[in-house]
């Protein structure tokens, strides 16, 4: 098992590839196409493209 500092780091360290692998965790309508698209800064869209309903 992986330790919480652990987990931490990588989800700063390999953010794309962290996020991606929690993303796969979700029940999507529609995936996402991109996890961060950070094209405008200092605003960054998590998810691109998604579509999901969480309730």
């Amino acid at each position: 098992m992986t330790s919480y500092a652990d987990f931490h780091r990588r989800s700063l360290t390999e953010r794309d590839a962290f996020w991606a692998e929690q993303a796969q965790l979700v029940d999507w309508k529609t995936p996402p196409q991109q996890i961060c698209d950070y094209s405008n800064p200092p605003f960054a869209q998590w998810f691109a493209g998604r579509v999901t309903n969480l309730c």
